[in-house]
């Protein structure tokens, strides 16, 4: 159920028909829109034996709501956590050999560093403070105002515009930074760059080679300080080999849409 290369031997439909309910092998529930106790004790008294009742968050703990109350309630776990019983990450990448890629992921790419933010106030605003003391950092979002010190070029960015989407790929780097660091927690903040071409610089243990792609990213736990990872962008952004060398995955991996 965790392997995204296996396909699967069962037949299955999907609806959001709640008068199917009796008729369902499994009933997934999201962990935002939980029914209230009262109203799952209810259903758990129309439940069918062989009924599996999934648990679904994609949130980390912190953002998620209690789940005490829904002890010995649920059958299985669908989260991003490699642990779940059902593993059902942001985004996957497959085995696919391509030797043939471009030659040069610089080109096209005239800016730095790039940050989208609207949740502020969170430990990564101090690494972006700090990063955007050495190097030119453009922000955009809601948060973008809380950063003095942030590039800014009179370019702006409207969200999930095709406008955003074009200047977003003429930056070589992207900050990746998630709300928080929790195991295996790798969410859109990383895909969305990997796809779009930027190299994603993440911060935190919660990133790994079984969630990201290996050798996609920069993280920033691996430098003693903001001085020294300033220093190594300065070095990738002058120096066109060592800065593809974090595309070669393409030539072993695709991301599985």
């Amino acid at each position: 159920m965790n392997n995204p290369n296996a396909e699967c031997p069962y037949q299955c439909r999907t609806t959001n028909d709640k008068t199917l309910f009796a008729k369902s092998s499994a009933v997934i529930f999201h962990a935002r829109d939980m029914p209230s106790v009262t109203t799952l004790n209810d259903l758990m008294r129309k439940k069918p034996v062989t009924q599996v009742w999934v648990y679904c968050s994609m949130e980390n703990p912190i953002y998620t709501p209690p789940t005490s109350p829904l002890n010995n309630m649920f059958n299985w776990t669908m989260t991003y956590s490699s642990k779940s019983d059902v593993f059902f990450p942001y985004g996957q990448y497959i085995a696919s050999p391509s030797p043939s890629i471009a030659d040069d992921f610089t080109k096209g790419k005239d800016k730095l560093i790039v940050w989208g933010v609207s949740h502020c106030k969170l430990l990564r605003d101090q690494v972006a403070q700090k990063l955007s003391e050495y190097l030119p950092v453009n922000i955009y979002g809601g948060c973008a105002s809380m950063f003095p010190k942030r590039h800014r070029d009179g370019t702006t960015c409207p969200r999930s515009s095709q406008q955003c989407d074009e200047l977003l790929r003429r930056f070589k780097f992207a900050l990746s930074f998630e709300n928080e660091e929790c195991p295996d927690y790798v969410t859109e903040k990383y895909w969305l760059p990997i796809i779009r071409g930027n190299l994603p610089i993440v911060l935190g243990e919660g990133i790994n080679d079984d969630v990201a792609i290996p050798g996609s990213y920069i993280n920033i736990k691996d430098f003693p300080n903001i001085k020294a990872l300033s220093e190594y962008i300065k070095y990738l952004d002058k120096n066109h080999t060592a800065y593809n060398e974090y595309f070669q995955w393409k030539r072993k991996y695709k991301i599985n849409s």
